[in-house]
């Protein structure tokens, strides 16, 4: 048994008296497990990119269980970002990155369902993170004409080896989690801007 075995194996035991703590403790170290196994493509000022590969232990860790779909269509949206590659991966982190800079996580934020709305305040919960980041991306690949490309807004529950955490919260504000679909071709992947508000790049292939 290794040391993340034995972390689960002890907060199962607390879980009860400690929900709020056992659960920002448990995602924590799963995604910090996730980012040893898997590395994310980044750009550069010159839109030159390091290697990146995904592990498929990465989603037996941390996955997620998609609800339904919110939005086939992303907003239109008129903003400053600008990459010029016809990389999708690089655009998808530089749409991440461009995100998780311009908002600030606020759980009862209002307006997440509304663009200019959510640039216009500048702050979001998991709804409007997402809002914002397909309606970037989507301003990205229609600014490098590529059309090969499907965004969606899922509504999901956040599983950890097997374990559905949303179902630990009594509060129906954290009953599921809202993340982006991005479909290349047939190559599927889930990104979580929210929580990249950690300081990752949670960027799954699927």
């Amino acid at each position: 048994m290794n040391w993340f075995d034995y972390a689960i194996k002890f907060l199962i035991i607390y879980k009860k008296a400690m929900k709020p703590l056992f659960v920002i403790t448990l995602v924590a170290v799963s995604i910090v497990a996730c980012t040893k196994l898997s590395t994310t493509k980044k750009y550069s000022s010159d839109n030159s990119t390091s290697d990146t590969t995904n592990s498929s232990v990465t989603g037996f860790i941390y996955n997620y269980k998609i609800q339904k779909i919110i939005s086939n269509t992303p907003q239109t949206f008129s903003c400053e970002a600008q990459c010029d590659t016809t990389d999708v991966n690089v655009l998808m982190q530089y749409a991440l990155d461009y995100t998780t800079d311009n908002l600030e996580f606020v759980l009862n934020s209002s307006g997440n369902l509304n663009v200019k709305s959510l640039d216009a305040s500048n702050v979001a919960n998991c709804i409007g993170y997402v809002t914002y980041y397909n309606a970037v991306l989507k301003k990205l690949l229609r600014d490098n004409h590529i059309t090969n490309v499907k965004l969606q807004h899922a509504r999901a529950n956040i599983m950890i080896a097997g374990t559905d955490i949303n179902k630990i919260f009594t509060d129906p504000s954290w009953k599921n989690h809202d993340i982006s679909i991005v479909t290349i071709n047939d190559t599927v992947y889930h990104i979580d801007p929210s929580l990249s508000e950690m300081g990752m790049s949670l960027i799954f292939q699927q």
